[in-house]
């Protein structure tokens, strides 16, 4: 799409972008996760963007975790930089999936956007959320 302004005898042309100029910054950045156990809790890492370029990675390792047998889990965020409502629902999701396997899911270590997004959601009132991981190791078992 193409704009036209006149500034008296100049004329400028510009492309006019209609995406986020951020979008193509972080396009095609992968999301790293780790799974790994303490005293018998799965603790899934989680390390740059959950949104939805990669949510169904999220979803995968947890649901690798869940066949490999884990009932309790943490979610560390401590490297996680932005979630965005696909990822508020991937968190949802499965802390729906834990409870009715009778099992409990705490996340931790949230940036300071990152607990403002839990804030303003009100995912605040239905998720334990905890400072750093070995708190939250502790609130999952």
């Amino acid at each position: 799409m193409r704009a036209r302004w006149a500034d008296g005898a100049r004329s400028v042309n510009a492309v006019l972008a209609l995406t986020h100029p951020a979008a193509s910054f972080h396009a095609g950045r992968p999301m790293s996760i780790t799974s790994s156990e303490e005293n018998g809790v799965t603790v899934l890492a989680f390390q740059g963007r959950l949104d939805t370029t990669t949510v169904a990675a999220a979803d995968q390792a947890f649901a690798a975790a869940v066949t490999a047998g884990g009932k309790n889990f943490v979610w560390d965020f401590a490297e996680l930089t932005y979630i965005s409502s696909a990822g508020l629902r991937t968190v949802l999701q499965a802390l729906k999936q834990v409870s009715a396997r009778g099992g409990k899911l705490a996340v931790c270590s949230l940036s300071r956007n990152v607990l403002e997004v839990f804030d303003i959601s009100g995912f605040k009132s239905l998720l334990t959320i905890c400072p750093d991981r070995a708190k939250a190791v502790a609130a999952a078992r």
